[in-house]
């Protein structure tokens, strides 16, 4: 018989007396998993720190533990260790701006930072073949009955009395004012956005707009596949830390991918993992957890219980510990420590490729400025939203509204490459959908209606996923 004496102190070496009296200061850990050790195995952990005990009894499904249990558990856990390392090796960090930020909030960042958003989408407007021969605008003649085409960055608009619009666009050279008289011309021109425009000018200097062009994607792009079937599952806004936070459903989900969904290899968190504290008006009457490093340990918690070889990504959000304006670093290494080692802190945007296949993260924010305009979005229809993006290749394309601009010398919210999956969050709504062979994801919440939103009259559509084999392109979603 072995009898146990428990509770030297914590964190203390283990201690052996006599040949069956066994003193043990982290028996606890025993007892936490339910779990009787042969005196074998107590002489085997005797030299071994109390994590390593712990990611053994993970790895274990017994009451009564051997020898030959734990040699097991150990061959189970140098095979995920194997597959987790295998898994992480096929994500590729390829634009974020994580340890490059250079913004000095100065007038000059602001001008490097519109002369790179400036050149980068006019770079991708002369591909086109309706802009072949396009000229500066100091080059454009007066009236000659003869079409022009230039390309610029939207300075101004204001609406004409017939439902068109009349544009000042401005590149390195001059400036000049388009008359857009159709309406249909005009509706998808945003402030800061970059245009091509095909027109005539008339005697008194203003340029005719016959057609108006977007960067947009191409028709007939070819998305990318991996080699293997990949399963990523996608979703967003956690909000730890909330009372109205669904820990009912993230725990069945935590479930469901644990023990029914083994074959998924990555998770993506699009943003807003914590609730964070002060982000709205009277927020901390809707907190549970009112410390956002409480809310972060909170956060890494409910990381810990997911499988050790799944690779989790995760990207801030406006309510993250990170500077507001975007674009955001990834969370800092204080909060990063907290986490389990198999997650990959992000910036926000990123641009990855996991598999080769390239991803676009954006948590979301611009989203509110997009509300706005006049193309009658709402919270209800990211997807649409999503879509403009794609169209004027910018994530944020107008600036000084409700979305705060880090002025960095590289536009890094310009969408220079296509993704073939792009995700979002932010909204709290749930969408997928497809435009020119990109997959477009909104990830919705884990969060129920705040009594901020209940006075925004929003109601949140929670605790759904989207699952992607990054194989053929296929989704499948779930709700929880």
């Amino acid at each position: 018989m072995i009898v146990f004496a428990v509770g030297v102190g914590r964190g203390s070496e283990k201690r052996y007396i006599g040949k069956n009296i066994i003193v043990m200061d982290d028996m606890d850990l025993f007892v936490k998993h339910g779990i009787l050790p042969q005196e074998e195995v107590l002489q085997y952990f005797k030299d071994k720190p109390p994590s390593y005990v712990e990611k053994v009894l993970q790895n274990t499904n017994v009451l009564f533990l051997t020898l030959e249990d734990v040699v097991r558990a150990e061959e189970r856990i140098r095979e995920t260790e194997g597959k987790k390392e295998e898994w992480e090796k096929k994500v590729e960090i390829v634009k974020d701006v994580t340890g490059k930020s250079t913004s000095k909030g100065e007038l000059e960042d602001f001008v490097k930072c519109f002369n790179d958003r400036y050149k980068s989408l006019k770079k991708i407007l002369k591909r086109r073949g309706e802009l072949v021969g396009s000229m500066s605008i100091s080059e454009i003649p007066d009236r000659n009955g003869r079409e022009m085409k230039t390309i610029g960055i939207v300075k101004d608009i204001k609406k004409l009395s017939n439902g068109g619009k009349s544009v000042e666009i401005e590149d390195e050279t001059a400036s000049i004012s388009i008359r857009c008289p159709e309406k249909r011309l005009a509706e998808h021109i945003l402030l800061d956005s970059v245009i091509g425009v095909i027109g005539t000018k008339s005697r008194s200097g203003t340029l005719y707009a016959n057609d108006i062009l977007l960067p947009d994607v191409i028709v007939d792009r070819s998305p990318v596949r991996s080699d293997e079937q990949v399963l990523v599952v996608f979703t967003s806004d956690m909000h730890i830390g909330s009372k109205t936070f669904l820990r009912d459903k993230w725990k069945s989900f935590i479930g469901w991918i644990n023990n029914e969904a083994e074959e998924v290899r990555y998770l993506v968190l699009a943003g807003d993992n914590v609730d964070g504290v002060g982000i709205y008006p009277n927020q901390e009457k809707d907190l549970e957890i009112t410390n956002v490093y409480e809310q972060y340990e909170a956060f890494a918690r409910e990381l810990d219980d997911l499988r050790k070889d799944l690779t989790i990504i995760v990207a801030p959000g406006n309510h993250d510990a990170v500077r507001p304006a975007e674009p955001q670093p990834a969370l800092s290494k204080e909060i990063g420590d907290m986490f389990p080692n198999n997650v990959i802190s992000v910036g926000n945007p990123c641009f990855l490729k996991i598999c080769k296949v390239p991803i676009l993260m954006y948590h979301g924010r611009s989203m509110d400025d997009l509300i706005h305009t006049n193309l009658n979005f709402n919270h209800s229809k990211p997807i649409e939203m999503m879509v403009e993006m794609l169209k004027v290749r910018h994530l944020a394309p107008m600036y000084g509204r409700k979305t705060p601009i880090a002025p960095e010398n590289k536009d890094y919210m310009v969408i220079d490459e296509v993704p073939d999956i792009f995700v979002t969050g932010h909204v709290h709504s749930f969408g997928v959908g497809r435009y020119r062979n990109t997959l477009l994801i909104n990830g919705s919440t884990w969060q129920s209606q705040t009594s901020y939103q209940k006075m925004l009259g929003f109601e949140p559509n929670p605790a759904n996923i989207a699952m992607v084999d990054l194989r053929n392109g296929n989704i499948a979603t779930k709700s929880f």
